[in-house]
């Protein structure tokens, strides 16, 4: 889980890390790096996080937290309910999150070793990108909030840009947004 990071540098070194991770990666709103292209990234983080709540595909056996706070609503209160042990690197002390039991308050490192778990990210991504297609669409022939922001991300040119000004169809875009434009 990549959380808030302000400095360019530990912005880079948790960008290295997460693309040479072999697990599934968060990087949240605040980290600098969500839409950097991740090969485990999973996203939209709230959305998946809400469609998994038996935790049918997410089952980790260590969480690592790179950086402070989060944007997400959702992925505190998921971290609170983990029955594992939660270990967080943060540059400063002001930004860590309480739900961590080891906190390091240091820069991040260029490396921390292999980060490996069987989980197929890629596989957990299209399911769950599935479910919530079809979540938007039973809802009102997907005529509400979160299903025109879904289709309106889903008709945008590759390249292209879509500007929101409005906190809530922000977060419906960040919970909402299809894998292949999530970028």
């Amino acid at each position: 889980v990549i959380g808030s990071l302000t400095s360019p540098e530990d912005q880079e070194n948790a960008q290295k890390i997460a693309q040479s991770a072999q697990c599934p990666v968060f990087c949240d709103a605040a980290s600098g790096i969500r839409c950097t292209p991740i090969p485990s990234s999973l996203y939209p983080i709230d959305s998946i996080l809400r469609f998994d709540r038996d935790n049918r595909f997410l089952q980790p056996d260590l969480i690592v937290i790179l950086g402070g706070t989060f944007v997400s609503k959702e992925l505190p209160i998921w971290l609170e309910q983990q029955q594992t042990n939660i270990v967080q690197i943060v540059p400063s002390q002001e930004r860590k999150n309480r739900i961590a039991a080891t906190k390091i308050i240091a820069s991040i490192p260029a490396d921390v070793g292999i980060l490996h778990h069987p989980l197929p990210a890629n596989n957990i991504q299209q399911e769950l990108d599935s479910i919530i297609d079809t979540a938007c669409q039973q809802h009102n022939n997907g005529f509400h909030e979160p299903g025109i922001v879904r289709t309106c991300i889903q008709q945008l040119p590759p390249s292209s840009s879509l500007f929101f000004s409005n906190s809530m169809p922000i977060r419906d875009c960040n919970r909402f947004a299809p894998l292949s434009h999530h970028a």
